[in-house]
């Protein structure tokens, strides 16, 4: 429910004029052209599950699903992934999420804000 509802109104990733603020934001804060969000990601501890429970153990040593975040020059959230097996990463999670997706389909920044750097 909270995904469904929630989230597609209160984590989106800034279009259009928005885009522009954030990357003007950035620029301003960290002197960083062409930055259109900070993204990063965390481990979260769960108990093993009981079927494929290997593949959710990191390399610090405990199961875990990954929590991979977005946000702009204000730490506001814009993009949030998460469930991934804690074995996999940050940069496989990255990969396979749906913020690269329309990244790469342009769905979100046009093809002068265009470059994913990781």
């Amino acid at each position: 429910m909270l995904r469904q509802f929630l989230v597609p109104d209160s984590i989106r990733f800034p279009t259009g004029d928005e885009l522009d603020q954030v990357i003007a934001d950035f620029e301003a804060l960290c002197y960083s052209p062409q930055r259109g969000g900070a993204l990063d990601g965390t481990f979260m501890q769960i108990k093993k599950p009981s079927h494929f429970g290997d593949s959710y153990f990191c390399y610090k040593r405990f199961h875990s699903i990954i929590i991979l975040g977005c946000v702009d020059a204000r730490g506001v959230f814009t993009s949030v992934n998460s469930g991934r097996p804690g074995s996999v990463g940050d940069s496989y999670t990255f990969r396979h999420s749906q913020l690269k997706q329309n990244i790469d389909s342009e769905v979100w920044l046009s093809p002068e804000h265009h470059k994913v750097i990781v």
